[in-house]
């Protein structure tokens, strides 16, 4: 058999030849296309058909939204805008026609000292006119309370530890001052306060009246030079025994050997000698 005829009998008269498919042009525009972040939506669909039907679905869902959708409330009118408007707008957005209407009391919990009613109705006049919802100034009212009661409390904190700290400084001068004397002497200045028409508490450093340590020791001085003899001076300020008595015949006597005194006011070294030198020049300088 000649070559020819091999060839001829390997041959399917009726075979045609396959034709390539046709590329679909879709995945070439999803590769080319400038802004691939646009066609997110539609990068799941196979060929431009399916990409065609997604875009007509979402379409129709677009529409149907806009024709269900409620209608907007209105935004707040201009300054100039007629009465009318205003009107329609508050009822619209449920606000009251009057910065009363907001109904601003005081927020329950908050002490009667800190709430200030000329505050409150200048608030709501604020929130009337920016058009505040009533919720809305109610919920401002209640964390400035809460705000103001935390601020108040932390500042009575604070001047509690300052008064605490000045009567544990004032207690340590007076018994610096006056050592074992210090009670006797706060009860002579307190038993002349009340005889003089005065709180007793001028003279008690525990106390919020107390009027300082300046004020004992000025105070003292004077006492220590009363004379003690006289009946009224006697039922006011207590016996001369028990307080003493620093006037000019102690003065005098106190520099005689052999006096209670006498070390303490010839001896600089003498821990009270400062005092009672002073004492001596003020009984010399009141001449009694």
């Amino acid at each position: 058999m000649s070559e020819e005829a091999t060839l001829e009998t390997n041959v399917t008269p009726d075979a045609t030849p396959a034709t390539p498919a046709a590329a679909d042009p879709w995945s070439d525009y999803l590769s080319k296309h400038a802004e691939p972040t646009k066609l997110e939506p539609y990068r799941n669909a196979k060929n431009s058909l399916e990409a065609f039907e997604l875009a007509q679905s979402r379409l129709t869902e677009a529409q149907t939204a806009l024709r269900t959708r409620q209608p907007g409330l209105p935004g707040k009118p201009a300054a100039d805008a007629p009465p009318a408007v205003v009107a329609a707008w508050r009822t619209a957005h449920g606000l009251p026609e009057t910065p009363e209407g907001y109904g601003l009391t005081k927020p329950e919990g908050l002490a009667d000292d800190l709430y200030d009613a000329d505050e409150a109705a200048a608030f709501a006049k604020f929130a009337h006119e920016q058009g505040m919802a009533p919720d809305t100034v109610k919920a401002l009212q209640k964390w400035y309370a809460e705000n103001t009661t935390g601020k108040m409390g932390a500042m009575q904190q604070q001047q509690q530890k300052q008064d605490e700290a000045l009567r544990a400084s004032e207690s340590a001068q007076l018994s610096k001052l006056y050592g074992d004397r210090l009670d006797t002497t706060l009860r002579d200045l307190q038993a002349m306060a009340q005889a003089a028409g005065k709180p007793q508490g001028i003279f008690d450093p525990a106390s919020p009246d107390f009027w300082g340590v300046e004020a004992v020791e000025f105070a003292a001085k004077i006492v220590q030079m009363v004379p003690r003899g006289e009946d009224a001076a006697v039922r006011t300020m207590g016996s001369p025994l028990a307080t003493g008595q620093f006037d000019l015949a102690w003065a005098k006597a106190s520099i005689v050997p052999g006096h209670s005194d006498y070390e303490a006011v010839t001896n600089p070294r003498h821990p009270r000698f400062q005092e009672l030198s002073q004492l001596r020049n003020l009984a010399y300088a009141a001449g009694r």
